[in-house]
């Protein structure tokens, strides 16, 4: 049946066919193995209690962990920084200017303070990783966040994890329960 979806909560899925079958891009074990992290727009700790749990392993073991989301949410392990701000697309934009990623729409944007140290962080890294969170997953402009971090993956070093909402979310994709698969 073509009609089946199990997105629920998504708003924006005009990107959806290229999403990869395996969100993570990497073994759970090998998340641990991660220096640097951003979460964008996670709640880490409620969303994935095993991929948090990898990520705490990490941040005891000296890894930066940078939080950008639109609430100033509680983790169970140390932050380097967090920028919390409502403008989500504009930090993750301002992020990937940082980074060097080659186009012409970041030629004017500001960049702030926090997000240049961000970059930073992530450039000095040996295995750094932008996770896209629940709240990035359901965010009105959630394609423009994954555009984003494809650019970020294509032109630096820096990984991409796109966390799936719920369990089985992984699952349903691979079984085909969205309409275009």
């Amino acid at each position: 049946c073509n009609n089946v979806d199990h997105r629920i909560a998504q708003q924006d899925v005009s990107l959806d066919a290229w999403m990869p079958e395996n969100a993570l891009g990497m073994s759970l074990p090998e998340v641990a193995s991660c220096d640097a992290f951003v979460l964008v727009g996670s709640e880490l700790r409620f969303e994935q209690p095993m991929l948090n749990y990898r990520v705490r392993q990490a941040a005891r073991n000296g890894a930066s962990v940078d939080v950008m989301h639109v609430i100033d949410s509680p983790f169970n392990f140390d932050l380097t920084s967090r920028v919390v701000d409502a403008d989500l697309v504009a930090n993750v934009a301002a992020l990937a200017a940082a980074l060097g990623v080659d186009d012409p729409l970041f030629a004017d944007l500001a960049i702030s303070a926090p997000v240049k140290a961000i970059a930073k962080r992530l450039k000095a890294a040996k295995r750094p990783i932008l996770m896209l969170g629940n709240y990035a997953y359901s965010h009105p402009d959630a394609m423009t966040l994954r555009t984003l971090a494809r650019l970020i993956e294509r032109d630096t070093n820096v990984a991409v994890a796109y966390l799936t909402p719920g369990a089985n979310a992984a699952g349903a994709w691979r079984a085909g329960m969205v309409p275009h698969r």
